[in-house]
């Protein structure tokens, strides 16, 4: 190879390289040190459905909270639109199917799914849950 096509090859090279780290890249939400929101239900033995009331602060427009067993399963989720007042509280009831939940003790995880990316929801994101319909 000639030494001005070498040079030629190194700079261009070195300018796709500059482009590459000047593009946007996907972020992760920062990690705050904040444990996610977990709230405990004790499932009674049933063999229908399950309704279950969550109570939420107010989200990001668009936002969702999705709720997560411990086997990591997703077992429901709520969406949000419009502006809400963060001091103000929703009820959002959501039909479960037979198996989503054990019998017994179990403990629901949330995660807020925003545009901007997936977090973990704090206390003001998920603020309760309760069943509805005992069997």
């Amino acid at each position: 190879m000639k030494p001005l096509a070498l040079i030629t090859c190194i700079a261009a090279l070195g300018g796709a390289a500059i482009l590459w780290s000047s593009l946007p890249m996907a972020q992760t939400a920062p990690d705050d040190g904040m444990a996610p929101a977990q709230l405990s239900l004790t499932v009674p033995p049933h063999d229908d459905p399950l309704t279950v009331e969550v109570i939420t602060g107010a989200l990001p427009n668009g936002a969702e909270l999705i709720l997560v067993a411990p086997d990591g399963r997703i077992v429901g989720g709520v969406a949000f639109f419009g502006q809400l007042n963060p001091a103000d509280e929703q009820y959002h009831q959501i039909l479960l199917p037979r198996d989503a939940l054990m019998e017994g003790e179990t403990t629901l995880t949330g995660i807020v799914k925003t545009p901007e990316g997936d977090r973990p929801a704090g206390p003001d994101d998920l603020r309760g849950i309760r069943l509805l319909d005992q069997p």
